[in-house]
């Protein structure tokens, strides 16, 4: 069988692409793993997933060449039309406002907010819904830089607090 590299060549590149898009996740995965929980663990459990991928690899790729290709074409092209039209949906729901988007900074302000309005430091801070994600301090004429001072050491401690809490969950 010969390869006529006019017409093979992209998909090799696209291969190529998303093979190297699902490496640097998984580079990402540990190197959080690593900064968050140690670097022992994080680089044994990525060389026992890259050891047992070997395995499978050397053991079921042989097999699937049996698979007739046209089976695994009608499969692997339904699954990706099953996923695209779901990715698809949530999509054009979130994009006329019947679902919200996921908003990480948003989710990091409220909490802070939150914090800060528990402890009764700060209340109403958060920002409004037609603003940018983010917390809202009046600094006019009326506060006192005083005012100011005493919330600074609130917000460093709300924020390490938010980000303690992201640690955790990760």
């Amino acid at each position: 069988m010969t390869v006529d590299w006019v017409h093979a060549w992209p998909p090799f590149v696209a291969a190529f692409l998303a093979s190297t898009v699902e490496f640097v996740e998984a580079l990402t995965v540990v190197l959080a793993v690593g900064a968050v929980r140690g670097w022992r663990g994080a680089l044994t459990g990525a060389s026992a997933a890259m050891f047992l991928l070997l395995l499978i690899v050397a053991f079921l790729g042989p097999a699937l060449t049996r698979i007739p290709l046209a089976t695994v074409q009608l499969v692997v092209g339904g699954l990706l039309l099953l996923f695209g039209l779901r990715w698809l949906r949530k999509a054009i729901l979130r994009a006329a406002g019947i679902i919200p988007l996921h908003d990480e900074q948003a989710a990091f302000a409220k909490s802070i907010a939150s914090m800060l309005e528990k402890e009764g430091v700060a209340y109403d801070i958060a920002y409004y819904r037609d603003a940018p994600p983010g917390l809202r301090i009046w600094c006019g004429a009326t506060i006192e830089t005083r005012d100011v001072e005493a919330l600074t050491p609130w917000l460093d401690w709300a924020f390490e607090q938010a980000k303690a809490s992201l640690a955790k969950a990760a």
